[in-house]
């Protein structure tokens, strides 16, 4: 049975799983890894990291005299460590009773809204009709397999439609997948899709329908930090939220 859940998508990882942080890289530093997820990471001039999520991310740590090193990794490894707790820390991460075994969750500082894009054209189906009626009459969806977009999706969309379902790596690749019709859909956070299609000169339509809507965290695994850190990271992002509230996607 297909089952998907949602890694809302950039990730700091430690380059040797199995030994402590501390003994590895000094314990005042942090890896981050994942694909280009902008606007809330993206790599700029010579790889240098940027984006919404990860400066906040980054400005809370460095109060904390902890330091944020970027490492691209791929989707599919990032989703199945994460539930292990092999990742140091996640942005934007939806809550899931399986990823809380290994990880602990901070305070909720942005909502997210999931949803789809498909190219402008005369014949794209009416905008009135929803991701399942598109689905029913054949379409495909590209999509990240190894995100969580919520039980609806799981239930309604991911186990009846599995085999219309496309894991292609990387937002980038996934709307120029689109472009090139190999795919009819694509499925992502809906800031994602807008700000990464204008990004990459592909004019594109995301739904008004909303797939998932969630708060999303930074997810931090119990095997890099301990709780006295996540008390001391909530308190400052708190502080931070109040000065700065993350703006929502709609």
């Amino acid at each position: 049975m297909y089952f998907v859940h949602r890694l809302s998508m950039v990730l700091v990882v430690p380059l040797l799983f199995f030994l402590p942080l501390s003994s590895v890289y000094g314990q005042d530093s942090l890896y981050l890894g994942g694909a280009e997820w902008p606007p809330y990471f993206v790599l700029q001039n010579q790889n240098q990291a940027a984006g919404k999520d990860y400066l906040l991310l980054k400005s809370i740590l460095s109060k904390m005299n902890y330091a944020l090193i970027p490492q691209v990794l791929p989707e599919k490894r990032l989703a199945h460590d994460v539930n292990q707790g092999k990742i140091d820390v996640v942005l934007g991460a939806a809550y899931t009773p399986e990823r809380a075994q290994n990880n602990y969750f901070s305070i909720p500082y942005r909502t997210e809204s999931i949803g789809y894009g498909y190219l402008n054209s005369g014949s794209a189906p009416p905008a009135q009709q929803d991701l399942l009626t598109r689905l029913r009459q054949g379409k495909t969806l590209a999509l990240n397999t190894g995100g969580w977009f919520g039980e609806y999706f799981s239930s309604h969309i991911a186990n009846p439609f599995h085999h219309q379902l496309v894991h292609i790596e990387s937002v980038a690749r996934r709307i120029n997948a689109l472009a090139l019709g190999r795919v009819d859909l694509i499925l992502d956070d809906k800031e994602v899709l807008a700000y990464s299609a204008k990004k990459q000169g592909i004019q594109i339509t995301v739904s008004e329908e909303n797939i998932q809507r969630q708060e999303v965290h930074f997810m931090f695994s119990r095997y890099s930090v301990d709780q006295q850190f996540m008390q001391t990271f909530n308190r400052l992002l708190a502080e931070r939220l109040k000065i700065e509230p993350q703006n929502d996607d709609e």
